[in-house]
């Protein structure tokens, strides 16, 4: 029975990390958008620039429906993940706790 509340605790632990894994992506992607005539102007080599390109270009595209309810315009349809993300991590840090105490 101990292996097993181990093996529990191990999974919430790792999907945990990958959570905050993947917000930590979400937030320097949407920093990247937000600054994006910057980013432009390091970028050197045309295959980055080429990509960074397409990128913008595809958050445009998401960003679309989002435009016209809201007034901020880059990046807006990351908030809603930002915002799963966010409640995810609570509550795997919930469940961590109560089998961190009802292991002793």
């Amino acid at each position: 029975m101990y292996y097993v509340w181990l093996i529990f605790e191990g999974i919430v632990k790792y999907i945990f990390l990958g959570v905050l894994l993947s917000m930590a992506i979400l937030f320097t992607l949407m920093i990247l958008l937000d600054q994006r005539n910057r980013v432009m102007g390091k970028l050197r080599f045309p295959i980055l620039e080429d990509k960074f390109v397409e990128l913008c270009d595809f958050s445009d595209n998401l960003d679309a429906p989002y435009n016209q309810k809201r007034l901020f315009g880059i990046g807006s349809w990351m908030g809603d993940l930002i915002l799963k993300g966010a409640l995810c991590a609570f509550g795997l840090m919930i469940i961590w706790i109560i089998l961190m105490a009802l292991k002793g």
